[in-house]
């Protein structure tokens, strides 16, 4: 047992040791930052605290804007009922900063004996913190280092399961990932020595204090290091900031840039940031422009329209980039003063990497947007192509070694993104991450010592709701990582395939009341649909991709059997209330997509839409009409949004054009759906008035589903940080 200091006041205790605010007895809800922000006032409660000072020593920056700071103590004070026009705890000192004023006495606490026991005592926690590639959230602070509390770890409270990094080692996981995960803010970042063992190797944590730090990329002079993050003035858009390599103090280069798609690339002389960003609009357009911004700052210009992924050569004489044109994604290279001429090279490629002396340019065929591809060299004049990798896998990010001999790239792996080491000339693999948590945006630093690296450790939040615009959540134990969960005709079970380490996405079912989860599917699932209250359908797909079966699984009993095959890979399985009619989004050869019903009496098939990008396919309750979404990213205009297709051969018409994930009421009037962009939330839309209404206000919600007045969702949450680990060259 470790004794700990107890701050008391009121009705109310601040747990130091256990990072804990209860009332009563029970903890109260609030968000990490809010909470360290009451903890820091509490502690130097005999004097006010300026502003600056709160950020400096709560984020660990001084860029941080005040607005931050202000919706923190407004959390703080919601906490303590402490939001009245009179505040009794935390008073605001105008011009100066806030104290801490509630009579407060000290005394020695206990902290918990293991981790296990106290979440046996208490069941999981979840707190909310912010995402890699969705907005919202508290600006998330790494760790002190990997040592115990007495070696100046602040323990903190735990956001959920205990989960490691897994980087190389579980030495390394158990060092580094849970002092960064769940350990305190340093006072100044350094190295973090990770395991004991020969050859483990040594990280250092390069970004902290920041909402997320993704898309690290390497200046060609070596002494800077790109990346992109949020910021509390921009939620939800990616700006740009450049930090010294081997860590340090970041400058601001964008002010609400939105570099989201590919990664950003240096310019050969390093003069200019390439970057790409999505256009927005009401017509639900979110096709790709290339964009490019000095590396010391200022306004952002169009660089290539219609385009994402730049790569430049070593000289800097040719810029390869995706060209996106109508259903097509071609890999095209230009020179960099004539970008009104082009070589194509490839018909279908991303993230252009050319190597070091020039020779080849390695890009993948997966889309960054989400899609499985292989891995391809081809030289810069079109002729030669070079497959290193078999089968499709979905990939984000390449870069070379100063060699030129392998390239580093990141791959789904086990469920989770993974750096391999891949050798150009006979394609031998070697991993370099392993382990639960994404690790992506691969970069090497010129001098081919270090690579530097995103990691995050996504943290899912699951919660129901009574009556879809009600306040009141009830959050839901288990925070795991659910995908496409569906919820049961009762609306008191989930099914979900979950990923997890051990097993890669398993098909699982969650009571909702006891919060007991039940294993249903030996192969990796996806894509659950009832058939009535204890049947699931859901698809396995043949690692080939040669066909895909659906499944159907009894809940009660977990007896299984094949039901029948579709061909290829296919996705997004529907099937119709009366259990004999079918639906899935059937992928050709050449890449194009298409909406295909399957009757299941005489195995026909008929194409429903086609030539555009379709998820999330659900049957209208009562109709003989399919509905779904284009996706959330990425898609052309004219495919985006949420529709609806009558099986009569009428066309199919488009009711939102910027929704996602439709779920259709139980009386088939309307449709739920989800909206990001500049007012996202739960909307719903009348089929025939097309009239709107928004239901409540989300963020990073990756998944839900509707039954009656009940409403399920997962929220993304996580952190992202840059790491860098040294490289054997």
């Amino acid at each position: 047992m470790v004794s700990g200091l107890v701050l008391e006041f009121t009705d109310f205790e601040l747990d130091v040791a256990r990072f804990e605010l209860r009332r009563g007895g029970e903890p109260v809800k609030i968000e990490p930052r809010p909470l360290e922000v009451l903890l820091y006032l509490a502690r130097h409660r005999d004097r006010v605290v300026t502003k600056v000072e709160l950020i400096e020593q709560v984020w660990g920056v001084k860029f941080i804007s005040e607005s931050a700071l202000t919706r923190c103590i407004h959390e703080a004070r919601r906490a303590l009922d402490d939001d009245g026009p009179e505040p009794a705890m935390i008073r605001t000192v105008h011009g100066r900063g806030y104290r801490f004023i509630a009579p407060t006495r000290e005394r020695e606490g206990v902290e918990r004996e293991t981790e296990g026991a106290d979440a046996g005592r208490r069941g999981p926690e979840t707190g909310v913190a912010p995402g890699a590639a969705a907005g919202g959230g508290d600006l998330a602070g790494p760790a002190r280092g990997a040592g115990s509390p007495a070696a100046g770890v602040s323990p903190r409270r735990r956001h959920g399961p205990l989960v490691g990094v897994g980087l190389a080692t579980f030495a390394v996981a158990a060092a580094v990932g849970l002092a960064w995960l769940f350990g305190g803010r340093p006072e100044r970042l350094g190295r973090q020595e990770a395991g004991s063992g020969a050859g483990t190797p040594a990280l250092t944590q390069l970004t902290a204090g920041i909402l997320d730090a993704v898309k690290p990329a390497y200046a060609p002079d070596g002494g800077s290091l790109l990346f992109a993050s949020q910021t509390p003035e921009f939620p939800g858009l990616l700006d740009l900031f450049l930090m010294p390599a081997g860590g340090g103090e970041p400058r601001r280069l964008t002010f609400g840039a939105g570099a989201s798609g590919d990664i950003p690339v240096f310019t050969a002389d390093g003069s200019r940031i390439v970057f790409s960003r999505f256009r927005g609009g009401e017509d639900g357009s979110r096709l790709p422009d290339l964009w490019e911004v000095s590396r010391f700052g200022g306004q952002p210009r169009l660089f290539i329209a219609s385009a994402s992924g730049a790569g430049f050569s070593a000289t800097g004489e040719w810029v390869a980039y995706t060209k996106h044109i109508h259903s097509r994604s071609p890999l095209w290279v230009s020179r960099a003063n004539a970008l009104d001429e082009h070589r194509e090279v490839a018909e279908h490629g991303f993230v252009p990497r050319w190597s070091p002396r020039g020779e080849w340019i390695a890009y993948t065929t997966s889309d960054p947007q989400g899609g499985l591809g292989e891995l391809w060299l081809v030289s810069p004049s079109g002729g030669e192509r070079r497959r290193l990798t078999e089968g499709p896998r979905q990939m984000y990010g390449i870069c070379w070694s100063r060699d030129g001999q392998s390239l580093i790239f990141s791959v789904r792996e086990g469920g989770y993104f993974q750096l391999r080491q891949i050798d150009v000339s006979g394609g031998f693999t070697a991993p370099l991450t392993t382990g639960m948590g994404e690790h992506s945006s691969p970069t090497v630093a010129p001098d081919g010592k270090s690579l530097a690296f995103c990691h995050s450790q996504p943290l899912y939040t699951l919660a129901t709701v009574e009556g879809l615009a009600s306040p009141a959540i009830t959050g839901i134990a288990q925070p795991d990582h659910h995908i496409e969960p569906r919820l049961a005709p009762d609306g008191w079970r989930i099914a979900s395939a979950i990923r997890r380490p051990d097993f890669d996405e398993a098909l699982y079912l969650t009571d909702l009341a006891t919060q007991r989860q039940v294993r249903l599917s030996d192969h990796r699932s996806r894509q659950p649909s009832w058939l009535n209250g204890d049947e699931i359908a859901y698809l396995v797909a043949d690692p080939a991709g040669a066909k895909t079966e659906v499944w159907v699984v009894n809940s009660a009993t977990g007896m299984r059997y094949a039901w029948t095959h579709l061909r290829g890979d296919a996705k997004w399985l529907a099937v119709g209330a009366d259990t004999t009619t079918l639906a899935y989004v059937s992928t050709s050869s050449d890449g194009v997509q298409s909406v295909v019903v399957r009757s299941l009496a005489d195995r026909q098939e008929r194409t429903i839409a086609t030539g555009a990008e379709y998820e999330c396919l659900r049957w209208r309750p009562g109709a003989n009409a399919l509905s779904w979404s284009g996706p959330f990213d990425g898609g052309e205009p004219s495919g985006n949004g949420v529709w609806m297709a009558e099986l009569t051969g009428t066309p199919p018409v488009q009711l939102a054009p910027d929704g996602y994930r439709p779920v259709w009421s139980e009386d088939g009037k309307s449709v739920h759906f989800t909206r990001a962009g500049e007012d996202p939330g739960l909307w719903r839309i009348d089929v025939d008035t097309r009239s709107l209404v928004k239901l409540r206000s989300w963020t990073g919600v990756s998944d839900f589903d509707v039954v009656g007045n009940r409403l399920f969702f997962v929220q993304t949450s996580g952190r992202s940080q840059v790491f860098a680990m040294p490289l054997d060259q």
